[in-house]
């Protein structure tokens, strides 16, 4: 971009934001004066209405009030004395009195009787509004010739009801008489959104709603009125003023489209930009000129000359009258194309050298460039093996999960079906049945109860890393306290008897350290001596470390020994490892019931806790299960299998 196009810029930037700044001063006092001025002939249209609608509201009220006022025995003697108020007032279509019961006492009408033929009239709405002694204004309702009515009820003398049929003529004639500039226009709508009164009938008859809409902004608000704008429902950006109904739940809507309201404030943001424009051309030509003349053709025989140099001729010198700061700079530029032949022989001299250092530089480059591209193939080599253990592990995880959700939800809902219909054909129909059939329910029983445990087990396999808690500080004396609590029943049922030692307080997840002792003394307890009572023990110490390592790599100087024993059944040394391996059971169901996954779930705690359990046992002597845990834990601490998989790339 040449110096005379930056100059135009410099000068434009200079008018523009100023011509925008004022521009948009005048516009927002242009708009709000015109502003002012609109919601002014909204809010005197909307008053006007609203005013208009509650007297019209009024004197219906006031008439239901006075036929109230009329004992029933009255009415049913002069029947011509409700079709006398119904001809005094052209906007009743219907006028009904009934009693406590919703019997009716009298009934006049100019069309056809469509409150008199109701047969739930005592379940109406209006007639339980004013039987408790309120006063009921319904909302729009269109009869079958498509003659629109709204229905409003007063309490009457003897704990009966009078209600009337009121025809919206009126009403609409009020909005139809409402306008402001060239398409302003105001409607009424309820409550709960629909439509009851517009200059457009086929909007109301259509029965239009405006539930969420910005309209019904004041029916969310305390004050009496409310402006603001939105895009109506018509998908006209509008400005509004909103006004509360008196004794209704009605709101006024009196709008007006933008595109109207602020045309005025365009207008004349239009006709000054165009004065800024013609303005501006007036004063930048001259500045433009000046600038031309005293630095864009000096510049540009400098540019000249610096070209004529830059080809190679170093003899050139640039011919500059002018004694300001352009005339000066070619004055130094004459200078430094001295000092550059000057300095040229010497370059030339220094280039000759430099030459053979590039050659011994450009070998260096070269021997680099092939180790980094052996370097570079390893680490690409180590990348994606790492990438294919990462995404067998996220894989392993995934399925993982999806498992859980599949045991939480689409295997319980239907176990609990089959359980609770189970339940249903025992006690309605095991009369019906004979022995055999009795006990195939019952099979089925016991069979769901059996698969229902087997699910929660897997489930708290699956959440031990899925829904783990951090770490934290744990005293595993109040943890023992809290399992033998949980235990208390099956202690008693077994005669046996639990001895827990001073205990240490660990950094572990409190709730699976619970889950651990707990299916523990629980085993020991399940698997005891037919012959004798249980007996188990409960220990711990710190001692130096010597087998556990921690999970982030770290040395690990001391860990915690848990130690569980008992004079239990115990069992063979072979099966030391097998017994926590996934429903893996030495003895039938008939013997010991269970699942086979407790162990399976207490190796996957500890080893979440970077430690790790073994067992120990003779058969008919009983068992003893030695827990390591580290003395600090990782922030998470992975599960083993998790460290194998994410190493190895393999899943579990």
């Amino acid at each position: 971009m040449s110096l005379r196009h930056k100059i135009l810029l410099l000068l434009l930037a200079i008018m523009v934001p100023i011509a925008l700044l004022l521009s948009s001063g005048i516009y927002h006092f242009v708009a709000n004066n015109e502003r002012s001025v609109w919601q002014s002939r909204q809010s005197d249209a909307s008053t006007f209405a609203a005013t208009a609608v509650y007297d019209f509201l009024v004197r219906i009220q006031d008439l239901l009030y006075v036929v109230g006022a009329h004992e029933h025995d009255v009415v049913e003697e002069h029947s011509e004395l409700l079709n006398t108020y119904l001809a005094n007032n052209p906007a009743i279509l219907e006028i009904i009195l009934t009693d406590p019961s919703g019997r009716s006492i009298g009934n006049a009408f100019r069309d056809k009787p469509l409150l008199g033929d109701l047969f739930t009239l005592p379940q109406s709405r209006w007639f339980a509004v004013a039987k408790a002694g309120g006063m009921y204004v319904g909302g729009l309702q269109v009869a079958a010739d498509n003659d629109p009515y709204i229905v409003m009820a007063a309490p009457a003398t003897g704990g009966g009801t009078v209600a009337a049929r009121v025809k919206m003529d009126i009403l609409w004639d009020v909005v139809g008489n409402i306008s402001f500039g060239k398409s302003g226009h105001a409607y009424v709508v309820t409550a709960d959104g629909g439509i009851i009164a517009h200059p457009d009938p086929a909007v109301v008859l259509a029965h239009t709603t405006l539930q969420d809409r910005p309209e019904l902004f004041l029916q969310t608000t305390t004050p009496d009125t409310w402006s603001g704008n939105y895009e109506n429902f018509e998908g006209i950006v509008v400005q509004s003023v909103a006004r509360a109904i008196p004794g209704t739940d009605w709101t006024i809507v009196a709008e007006v489209p933008i595109s109207e309201a602020q045309s005025t404030s365009r207008l004349a943001v239009t006709f000054f930009l165009f004065g800024v424009l013609l303005f501006g051309t007036l004063v930048i030509a001259p500045i433009y000129w000046a600038l031309r003349r005293l630095v864009i053709q000096p510049l540009a025989t400098v540019r000249a000359g610096a070209l004529e140099i830059a080809s190679g001729n170093l003899n050139y010198r640039i011919d500059l009258p002018q004694r300001d700061e352009i005339g000066q700079l070619a004055a130094d530029f004459n200078v430094m194309v001295g000092e550059l032949q000057a300095r040229n022989v010497e370059l030339s001299a220094k280039t000759d050298a430099l030459s053979a250092e590039v050659i011994e530089h450009q070998a260096t480059q070269a021997a680099l460039r092939s180790l980094n591209e052996t370097l570079e193939a390893r680490i690409a080599e180590r990348t994606r093996d790492l990438e294919a253990a990462n995404q067998d592990l996220i894989r392993s995880n995934r399925e993982l999960q999806e498992f859980a959700f599949v045991a939480s939800h689409d295997l319980q809902e239907p176990l609990r079906k089959i359980q609770a219909f189970g339940d249903r054909l025992l006690e309605r129909y095991a009369p019906l049945l004979d022995e055999r059939g009795q006990d195939y329910l019952r099979r089925m029983q016991a069979s769901s109860e059996r698969l229902q445990t087997l699910i929660d087990a897997l489930l708290t396999y699956s959440r031990i890393t899925t829904k783990a808690q951090p770490f934290v500080p744990t005293d595993l004396n109040q943890i023992a306290v809290d399992v033998l609590a949980d235990l208390d029943t099956r202690i008693a049922e077994t005669g046996g008897r639990v001895c827990v030692g001073e205990l240490a307080t660990v950094c572990a997840d409190p709730l699976q350290m619970r889950l651990l002792i707990q299916n523990l003394v629980g085993n020991a307890l399940k698997f005891h001596h037919p012959e004798r009572s249980p007996h188990v023990t409960v220990t711990g110490a710190w001692r130096d470390n010597q087998d556990v390592s921690s999970p982030n790599g770290h040395d690990v100087r001391r860990v915690y020994a848990l130690q569980v024993s008992d004079n239990g059944i115990g069992f063979e040394r072979d099966y030391a490892e097998r017994i926590f391996q996934m429903f893996q059971r030495l003895h039938g169901r008939s013997e010991y019931e269970g699942t086979g996954v407790g162990l399976a779930i207490c190796r996957k705690i500890v080893e979440r806790h970077g430690g790790t359990i073994v067992a120990t046992a003779e058969p008919g002597r009983g068992a003893t299960f030695m827990i390591l845990l580290p003395e600090r834990q990782a922030a998470t601490a992975p599960s083993t299998d998790e460290q194998r998989m994410a190493n190895n790339g393999q899943t579990g």
